[in-house]
């Protein structure tokens, strides 16, 4: 049975890529064709979450810093992780981020194993980062767009796209939606509009703000969600959109319930998904929204485009286009039959597309074919 070591990220189940990588390996493990493991940079939700599934699971950082004083660090990470990796014999890394790839490729080459890395999201290789790329085995991308990238530094890219589990997201339930919507102090029968995801100013959170007062305007017994956290240091963020949903005079109508662990939950709140950001490399939640039945409104930022069709799934506007985002909800809200028939042709395509059992699928046949290439 081949073994494979993954290498996470981060510590804590809350990105997309961590997300990804739990239902990869839980997947992986209901087929029983693989022996598994797991680094972890620390202990966390990741760590507890492979040991109560019986995976191997070693704590070590796998950074690599490019500075000189870091040099010696550098290799002393190595070394130990090799000589912990030595027991467990794999015969394929899976590094889970793109920026793990310079030290799995190290690592890779001193166990003399297969090495595939994960890319997740958009970067910027640089120095020996870009002849490092072309030194793995196989690369794989959460997306075209994300590909496209990466082909600068190699030419052959695997396209593994995240899949969302449809058993989970149920599709449009009135009792799941409007228990959802009491545990928010929602009134059952409003139109809702939410967000999921970091709070950060590139996921767009204040052209939400913008984009919830207009809607408001026109659809005034509209409430709105903002679920998420900001990222460390940065807590401040929270404040200063409270502060200006008051000036909006909408804070009475906007819930900031922060980090939610089950996002099926929410998302089933919700009559429509507004997805903003400025860039995106996949867009994880927004197949969930879709699978639910939140109909998807979302920016032209990279993702959102390999997944939504223009007024058949969703609605697509412009980056920062708040009038055109503002009308396509408006009319959701206004015309119930154009919102049901989206959200069932939706939910059709996730469960054809971007189902959890092919993203699995789509990972095991990239993983066999680099072990098949190396045994040639």
């Amino acid at each position: 049975m081949p073994r494979v070591l993954f290498i996470a990220a981060e510590p804590d189940i809350k990105g997309g890529g961590e997300r990804f990588l739990v239902e990869l390996m839980d997947g992986l493990l209901a087929r029983h064709d693989f022996d598994l493991a797991c680094v972890c940079p620390a202990d966390g939700d990741l760590a507890e979450h492979f040991c109560r599934k019986g995976v191997k699971v070693f704590i070590a950082c796998c950074g690599w810093n490019r500075k000189w004083k870091s040099i010696f660090p550098n290799y002393w990470r190595l070394m130990r992780l090799w000589l912990l990796a030595r027991a467990f014999k794999p015969d394929l890394i899976y590094a889970n981020a793109g920026h793990l790839n310079s030290f799995s490729v190290k690592l890779g080459r001193l166990l003399g194993v297969v090495v595939l890395t994960h890319v997740h999201d958009v970067f910027d290789a640089s120095g020996s980062d870009k002849f490092l790329f072309k030194q793995a085995d196989g690369v794989a991308a959460c997306s075209q767009g994300v590909a496209s990238l990466v082909k600068k530094y190699r030419p052959q890219v695997f396209v593994v796209p995240n899949g969302v589990d449809v058993n989970r997201f149920v599709f449009f339930d009135n009792a799941i939606r409007a228990q959802a919507r009491r545990s928010l102090n929602i009134p059952v029968n409003a139109f809702v509009v939410g967000y999921v995801g970091t709070l950060v100013e590139k996921k767009g959170i204040f052209d939400f703000l913008k984009f919830a007062g207009q809607v408001s305007l026109n659809v005034p017994e509209a409430w709105f969600i903002m679920a998420g956290t900001p990222k460390p240091g940065q807590e401040g963020i929270v404040k200063e959109l409270q502060q200006r949903a008051e000036a909006l005079g909408m804070a009475k109508r906007l819930i900031m319930p922060g980090f939610v662990d089950a996002p099926e939950k929410i998302l089933s709140a919700m009559d429509c998904f507004l997805f903003p950001g400025h860039y995106e490399a996949f867009g994880r939640v927004i197949i969930e929204a879709m699978a639910v039945g939140a109909v998807v409104v979302a920016t032209r930022c990279g993702g959102p485009e390999e997944i939504v069709r223009d007024g058949e799934t969703g609605f697509l506007a412009a980056v920062s286009d708040i009038d055109n985002m503002s009308q396509a909800v408006v009319r959701l809200a206004q015309d119930s039959r154009l919102k049901d028939r989206i959200r069932m042709a939706a939910r059709e395509f996730v469960v054809e597309n971007f189902s959890l059992t092919a993203s699995v699928n789509k990972a095991v046949a990239v993983i066999k074919t680099l072990l098949e290439t190396r045994k040639a």
